[in-house]
């Protein structure tokens, strides 16, 4: 699906604007510091919840606001709208003006690549970045590869809780193995989706 039309408030230094935009090429111009990449991030995080610019979401929100909006309507055979709002609070995602209960569902439902100046990490960068743009790339044609983060997350962070009680206490080695067993288990399609995902790029 296309994005369409394309409505902002308060999100970086954008108060208001409202976009429609045509199939095809869209070219944004102007002088410096007037909102054209805050677009782009927006569109961005429309499509993954997450900004390549900041960790923060809070951080997104104009200074001296309180919350941010964007909405984005897409159209192909029918229309949707994506939409997020920000608070100091927390976010809340909407497709179709339903609330989202996993993450995971937003994924797939607006693609883009986005390359900024920031990108140039992917190569200089720590390994970090590289794993986040090659999982961010996967997830957006491979929504499920989200639930993997996910579940190996939770899993990296109940080994690190047990291991942090081993400083205080002896623990159960066998406590310990099988952790360090979920923890392969669920790090090995996170592994192969990567893999999959470098060769498609190269």
């Amino acid at each position: 699906m296309s994005l369409a039309h394309l409505k902002i408030r308060n999100f970086r230094n954008l108060a208001s604007v409202d976009l429609d935009l045509a199939p095809g090429v869209n070219l944004f111009h102007g002088s410096n510091a007037q909102g054209k990449t805050a677009i782009l991030e927006a569109v961005g995080y429309l499509a993954t919840s997450t900004s390549q610019r900041s960790n923060r979401d809070e951080d997104l929100i104009r200074w001296n606001e309180e919350a941010a909006f964007v909405q984005g309507v897409l159209k192909r055979e029918e229309e949707k709208t994506i939409e997020f709002g920000l608070s100091r609070q927390g976010k809340q995602i909407k497709i179709g003006g339903v609330a989202l209960k996993r993450i995971g569902d937003l994924y797939g439902n607006l693609r883009v690549v986005l390359f900024a100046p920031e990108d140039l990490e992917i190569i200089s960068g720590s390994p970090t970045e590289r794993r986040r743009f090659i999982d961010m790339t996967r997830a957006q044609v491979e929504p499920e590869h989200i639930t993997r983060l996910q579940k190996y997350q939770q899993v990296l962070k109940s080994r690190n809780q047990l291991l942090k009680r081993a400083q205080e206490k002896p623990i159960d080695p066998a406590e310990l193995e099988i952790w360090d067993t979920q923890l392969v288990s669920a790090a090995v399609p996170i592994i192969e989706a990567r893999i999959r995902t470098a060769q498609e790029i190269s």
